[in-house]
C-alpha cells in the first residue's frame, strides 16, 4: 500500500509540475517533423509506462499480506481508483496516433497566446480535444495552463 501511495504522489507531484522544461510553444515549432515524431513517440511510451507501473501498484496493493495472493476485495475503493484511471487512459489514449498529436500541438502552438505552455500541459488539451471536449472545455483548459505558465 505505501509503494501505490508513494508512486500516486510521485506522479501527480512531478507529472503535474513541468515548469523549467523548456519544452513549449516557442521550442516545438522549431523541431523537425522526424522530431517531433520521436518526442511524440516517446511520451506515449511514458504513459504506457506510467500506466502499467500504477497497474503493478494497485496489483501489489490488493495482495494479501500473509499469503501474497491478489484480493480485489481487499480493498473497494482501490479498485474503483483503478477502473476510472483504465478508463481515463483509454478515452485517452486508445487509437490516437502521433499524428494526431502532433496536428493537435501545431493547432494549439498556432495561436500567439499559447506559447509559454508547455508540451505536456498542451497535449492534456490535444487529447481532451480527440476525446471529444466541446469548443467551450477546450478554450476553458487552455485558459487554465495559460494562466498557470504566465
Amino acid at each position: 500500500m505505501n509503494k501505490m501511495l508513494v508512486t500516486v504522489l510521485l506522479l501527480l507531484v512531478f507529472g503535474s509540475s513541468n515548469a523549467g522544461t523548456g519544452r513549449d510553444g516557442s521550442w516545438w515549432p522549431h523541431l523537425t517533423l522526424a522530431e517531433k515524431v520521436m518526442y511524440i513517440n516517446g511520451f506515449l511510451d511514458g504513459q504506457t509506462f506510467a500506466h502499467n507501473r500504477f497497474e503493478m501498484n494497485i496489483f501489489e496493493a490488493l495482495q494479501d499480506p500473509k499469503t501474497g495472493k491478489y484480493d480485489p476485495g481487499r480493498n473497494p475503493g482501490i479498485i474503483a481508483l483503478q477502473t476510472a484511471a483504465q478508463d481515463e487512459f483509454k478515452s485517452g489514449f486508445n487509437g490516437v496516433s502521433p499524428e494526431q498529436l502532433i496536428k493537435g500541438l501545431d493547432k494549439v502552438y498556432a495561436d500567439y497566446r499559447n506559447l509559454r505552455i508547455e508540451v505536456a500541459d498542451a497535449l492534456d488539451v490535444v487529447v481532451k480535444s480527440i476525446s471529444g471536449s466541446t469548443d467551450l472545455q477546450y478554450e476553458s483548459v487552455l485558459e487554465f495552463y495559460r494562466k498557470r505558465a504566465n
